[in-house]
């Protein structure tokens, strides 16, 4: 006779020999029960340690700056006034847009937002100027709010994990790789509202789950609710949220129509629930315009940006524009190598598991590539747009870590897959540390060359920095850029600053140096029909921004 013991290996059970060897087996699965927790224990610690380590030392560029700007309810059009009219003004005084202001309140949030930036939803920034008001203005307590809630999305991954796969050891493993997972980091370490946005899909998803297998009317509740807080917080969250009603409907409408309908409809309610701030985003008087003069849709310019994308989302080498080729053509080999192993674990994952389950991570993988499909064929896609996706690669991938982990015989092809798992583990590791290390990575963008910049400039006895913003009531990202720089100089740097369109005159004397950051095309054009060979180049972006890779000029 035969018992089925943990983890499906049978053993005889009606001979001493039979019961000491049960009993040796049941000591080595409880040994190796212990190893995995140990290392997940120590994985999600090392998470927890990337995650606090250096806050302060990385640059705050300048979607950061526009974060805390909203956060302390300062208007666009109230800085521009103050800083941007050509005259010259201190470093100070620039910085004070990053301050609080006795004269700003919690409804001033609600107002600046509503008049000039709907297009971003209101929550991470209302809960943003209630911490600071505890904690202060300053970039490490800003950003310690984004690791809270990345922190907080690994016991939600969990849940979502034990009502989707119903194991533990799957579950365990999930939250270990997004514990060092470097996109998660990415975000965690930002003062910006992505780690909160993915954590609120998590805890939907898993409440979804928790109501289709329940079906009560707390547990509809609970999803209704997390899924609103989601809207509130992007309003991309309609793509992944209507995206799950999708695969209610696939999944029940034949089984159980009656629970899909119930699914639809808590859905609906969501977005009901959302419609007042929908509404003032559809009624904006403030057009959001494209600032990106990059964007390429060429074969090989999409292909690149994708492998990129790609490579972020479960190891990050800190690609751009001027990684050498073969370095390039490394990682490349490597990210394909990981696609390979992602889709692999899928297809594995959809021959052993039940359609609720796989179909749920299609879902996931292909909800935001599909609901922003016209910026897939272009180098426009940003990253944090693909967060729900990255979440998607990596369920698969833990499910096959669970899998090669249980007892009983492992057969090759799960043995060479357990490998993979375990190189982008140590990927991860490694690219993690380098990103904790670092004060500038990809993410900042068009603020890289602040903090060499800054290092430069201070070097100067009486410095002037020029530079002319976009003009965009919504979201200047050029007079961000110089937020950014003057959190970084030293006092004695001063400031003239203009909106495009618009000349500066530029003062002959008085100044030891005169640089010019970031300008349009059109003031660059200008400096150089009036200065000639007087203007050169002094430090160069990875990237190009504003029709330029040059991101510091010195008028001579």
């Amino acid at each position: 006779m035969f018992k089925l013991r943990r983890y499906g290996v049978a053993v005889a059970n009606d001979s001493p020999t039979d019961k000491i060897a049960s009993s040796r087996l049941n000591e080595l699965l409880s040994g190796q029960s212990f190893a995995i927790n140990l290392t997940v224990l120590f994985l999600i610690t090392l998470g927890v340690v990337f995650r606090i380590s250096n806050l302060g030392d990385k640059a705050f560029w300048g979607d950061e700056v526009y974060s805390l700007f909203r956060i302390l309810g300062y208007s666009t059009i109230e800085m521009v006034q103050k800083i941007a009219q050509g005259n010259i003004v201190s470093a100070e005084l620039v910085q004070q847009f990053q301050q609080f202001s006795p004269a700003n309140n919690l409804g001033d949030v609600l107002r600046v937002l509503r008049h000039e930036d709907s297009h971003i939803a209101p929550l991470y920034f209302v809960l943003g100027n209630l911490w600071l008001s505890l904690w202060g203005d300053s970039a490490v307590a800003l950003r310690s709010m984004s690791v809270i809630f990345s922190l907080a999305t690994l016991p939600g991954l969990y849940w979502l994990c034990m009502e989707l796969f119903g194991d533990r050891l799957v579950a365990k493993c999930a939250v270990a790789l997004m514990a060092i997972s470097p996109i998660s980091l990415v975000f965690a370490q930002e003062a910006r509202f992505y780690a909160l946005w993915l954590g609120l899909l998590i805890y939907a998803g898993a409440a979804l789950l928790h109501a289709l297998r329940c079906n009560t009317h707390r547990s509809w509740a609970a999803f209704v609710l997390l899924a609103t807080l989601a809207l509130y917080t992007n309003l991309l969250s309609v793509i992944p949220i209507t995206a799950y009603s999708l695969y209610a409907i696939a999944v029940h409408v034949k089984r159980d129509r009656y629970l899909a309908i119930k699914a639809v409809t808590a859905c609906t309610g969501s977005l009901l629930a959302f419609s007042p701030w929908l509404a003032i985003y559809l009624g904006r008087e403030q057009l959001q315009t494209d600032e990106l003069t990059d964007v390429q849709t060429s074969l090989p310019a999409v292909a690149k940006h994708w492998l990129m994308l790609m490579s972020r989302g479960l190891m990050d080498f800190n690609l751009n524009g001027h990684t050498k080729p073969v370095i390039l053509g490394f990682v490349a080999l490597m990210t394909l190598g990981v696609c390979v192993l992602v889709a692999h674990s899928f297809y594995r994952l959809v021959r052993a598991t039940a359609p609720r389950v796989w179909l749920f991570v299609l879902t996931l993988l292909l909800a935001m590539p599909v609901g922003v499909f016209n910026q897939i064929l272009s180098t426009r896609m940003p990253p944090r747009y693909l967060l729900p996706m990255y979440l998607g690669m990596l369920l698969p991938l833990a499910y096959v870590a669970a899998l090669s982990l249980k007892g009983g015989r492992v057969p090759g092809w799960l043995k060479v897959t357990r490998m993979g798992v375990i190189g982008v583990v140590v990927t991860s590791i490694f690219a993690s540390g380098m990103m904790v290390r670092s004060e500038v990575w990809w993410n900042k963008q068009f603020s890289n060359c602040n903090p060499a910049i800054a290092r430069f400039v201070n070097q100067a006895e009486k410095p002037l920095i020029i530079s002319d913003g976009t003009g965009q009531v919504f979201f200047d990202h050029a007079l961000s850029n110089v937020i950014s720089l003057s959190r970084l100089v030293k006092p004695n740097v001063a400031f003239q600053l203009t909106i495009e369109g618009k000349t500066p005159v530029i003062p002959e004397t008085g100044y030891s140096d005169r640089f010019v950051l970031t300008p349009s095309a059109s003031l660059l054009s200008w400096l150089k029909g009036q200065y000639g060979d007087r203007l050169v180049k002094v430090h160069q972006s990875v990237s190009d921004y504003r029709g330029s890779d040059v991101c510091l000029w010195r008028i001579r």
